[in-house]
């Protein structure tokens, strides 16, 4: 029975840290976002007289308006709005660095903040005033910005940095040690500073003084070390009825930053499933109880044992590595051979075709002189040709001028006789004052 009941436990548990992941990376942001942690915080840390009254029914979360602010880096700030009277209220900003390296910008992105929410203010304050005036309307009162008017004033604006390093907070304070020339310009350059709650400035028996839910986590926030965590178990006074009458959630908040510590110290899971059970029952005495059994030297030495794993396998995936490096400087320089014995036969490759192309250029020409040649010759064939028919015209004209008849001629010069007795025709009509290239030029029209 027992035995289930922690199953039920341990899976509920399981459960609540699924769903809020986020408190396992930040726990320090359920300071700010649980009322009752928060008006604790404000009461116990924060020495302005007015929050020292404060109650968790007065404080709101309006973290929600001002999101488009936030960057995942800046997941965790927050921002309430703090009852003081019926009418008035006061913003808290609260900025928690949880990492060690100190945030040197951390005083302008307290500024935007400041700008933004009263800007918002001033938009809620005249949506008010319009329903106002609209009520009245019949009156006749003109609409108007109500931040124009001299009695509206803005609220205050209380901007906290929760600082869980272990080192000093190193970063400005004031707004104008941010601005440089501020020597020179301070008058007209506007300034703040904000409230710095570094975790580490208070020692745990200060934190013990309260004796409520906040100072507990404040101490397992400031824990680093299973043996800083028995060191607190020796208090009897602190652990006795201090979760008597906490609130359910407060419980379930208080195991959520409890797991976040434990797994920073490599407990082991049923260790830590234990832990959270006495947490839950709220037997904060066994809890310690249970802190002071953790075999501090012997989880040490697993730890270490664990490390030294981890290296042989770090040492052997870089050993893989380099290896890997190797072959792929390997791997590229044969890849820039092959890149540039391809270039080289893309070169030859377009060398080639540039011979090929002049080669077929040179073919070209050489067809077009031959063809030229050819044409020369075709002419001079000609022309020869003309010149034999012309001195054979011209015998033919000269004998037949002498009276010898068409037949013998024809015999003499061994030419045909049909074309000797048309050349005689022609130079009988030319008469005595014939031209052989004339009558040479009249028989080629009629031969052809």
């Amino acid at each position: 029975m027992r035995k289930n009941k922690r199953i039920r436990r341990k899976n509920s548990t399981k459960n609540i840290l699924a769903h809020n992941k986020k408190y396992q990376d930040n726990s320090s942001r359920l300071v700010f976002e649980d009322p009752i942690l928060c008006a604790q915080f404000l009461r116990d840390y924060v020495k302005i007289p007015m929050l020292q009254s404060v109650r968790p029914e007065d404080i709101e979360d309006v973290t929600e308006r001002y999101l488009p602010l936030f960057t995942s880096e800046r997941e965790a700030d927050t921002v309430k709005r703090i009852k003081i009277d019926n009418e008035k209220a006061i913003f808290l900003i609260s900025l928690i660095e949880h990492k060690t390296k100190v945030d040197y910008n951390v005083i302008m992105k307290l500024l935007r903040y400041m700008c933004y929410i009263w800007e918002d203010f001033e938009k809620e304050k005249q949506a008010e005033s319009d329903r106002k005036k609209e009520e009245e309307e019949a009156k006749h009162r003109e609409k108007g910005s109500v931040s124009a008017h001299k009695d509206f004033k803005y609220p205050p604006i209380l901007p906290i940095v929760y600082f869980e390093g272990s080192g000093k907070w190193t970063a400005v304070r004031s707004l104008k040690q941010r601005i440089y020339l501020s020597d020179i310009f301070e008058q007209y350059i506007p300034d703040f500073t904000y409230e710095l709650i570094r975790l580490h400035d208070y020692s745990n028996d200060q934190l013990m003084e309260h004796s409520d839910e906040m100072s507990l986590i404040m101490l397992l926030n400031k824990l680093q070390s299973m043996a800083d965590l028995q060191g607190i178990s020796q208090v009897q006074e602190y652990k006795k009825d201090l979760l008597k009458d906490t609130p359910q959630h407060l419980i379930d908040i208080i195991g959520m930053v409890t797991t976040a510590l434990l797994n920073r110290m490599s407990l082991p899971q049923d260790e830590i499933d234990e832990v959270l059970d006495l947490i839950k029952e709220r037997k904060m005495p066994e809890l310690f109880e249970c802190f002071e059994k953790v075999d501090v030297p012997k989880m040490r030495e697993e730890i270490r044992a664990e490390k030294s794993k981890v290296q042989e396998e770090r040492r052997q995936i870089q050993v893989a590595r380099r290896q890997m490096q190797a072959e792929r400087r390997q791997m590229q320089s044969e890849k820039e051979q092959m890149q540039s014995e391809k270039e080289q036969m893309q070169s030859e490759k377009e060398q080639m075709q540039s011979e090929k192309e002049q080669m077929q250029a040179e073919k070209q020409q050489l067809q077009t002189e031959k063809q030229q040649l050819q044409n020369q010759r075709e002419e001079l064939r000609t022309k020869e040709e003309a010149l034999r028919e012309i001195i054979i015209v011209d015998n033919v004209c000269r004998m037949f001028s002498e009276g010898c008849p068409a037949d013998m001629i024809g015999k003499f010069l061994k030419e045909d006789d049909k074309k000797v007795s048309i050349i005689c025709r022609i130079a009988a009509e030319c008469g005595q004052d014939y031209d052989a290239q004339v009558v040479w030029e009249k028989w080629k029209k009629i031969s052809t």
